[in-house]
């Protein structure tokens, strides 16, 4: 293996893009500093955008004694060795890769939101969301989306959205979602993204949306 630096967390977005062009079989770790003792933590905010851009495994070190406040891979070298290092990157060589391939392109999930690129910078659209299924009825028409989300008060919500109302300004797809409690970007702009990513978004499963409980084919509908 190989390992390229990136020595300023604004840097490393360009930096994946020309590895990703060059090896682009070849398996990538992120190993992000964990800024957490600072005001903003954008050493993980930067490893996390670009894991889910490209599709990459990210990883932080992990100490076990933090009373030196440690961020960074050469801290944990120092602290508790090589072979610590090496161990936790193997860990994340076991994981499953983010599903930034599924994303829109642009889009990219953060813990606190949704964000699109905006130029050289990145745009909150909405708080976390997750599309889960494309719904229609048994005729199949009428077709919309299955997004899955919390509140405020961290309260599941579970809501299928006809794709009929993100037609025109998305008025009716941001009044159905804030009054549920998603947290949307006051900007025109972003809301019209949020459409985009809703309607975008590559989901595999499906899910049969109907006003009547009963019999639909071999599926009982309950209430």
């Amino acid at each position: 293996g190989a390992v390229v630096v990136s020595f300023t967390a604004g840097n490393l977005l360009k930096v994946i893009a020309e590895i990703k062009k060059c090896y682009p079989t070849c398996p990538h770790i992120i190993a992000g500093d964990d800024d957490r003792w600072k005001g903003k933590n954008i050493g993980r905010d930067k490893a996390e955008e670009a894991a889910y851009k490209f599709g990459c495994r990210v990883a932080f070190p992990k100490f076990i004694n933090t009373d030196t406040k440690p961020t960074d891979w050469n801290d944990l070298q120092c602290l508790e060795g090589l072979d610590q290092v090496r161990s936790q990157l193997q860990e994340v060589l076991k994981e499953k890769t983010k599903a930034a391939s599924l994303f829109p392109s642009g889009f990219f999930m953060r813990k606190d939101g949704l964000y699109v690129e905006n130029g050289d910078d990145f745009q909150k659209v909405c708080s976390p969301l997750e599309v889960i299924a494309c719904t229609r009825d048994e005729n199949q028409e009428n077709w919309g989306r299955l997004v899955r989300f919390k509140d405020l008060d961290d309260h599941l919500h579970e809501i299928a959205i006809p794709m009929e109302i993100m037609k025109g300004d998305c008025s009716d797809l941001c009044g159905l979602l804030l009054n549920q409690g998603l947290y949307i970007s006051p900007k025109k702009s972003d809301r019209n993204k949020l459409a985009e990513f809703i309607q975008s978004v590559q989901v595999k499963k499906r899910a049969l949306c109907t006003p009547r409980i009963g019999w639909h084919g071999n599926s009982f509908i309950l209430p």
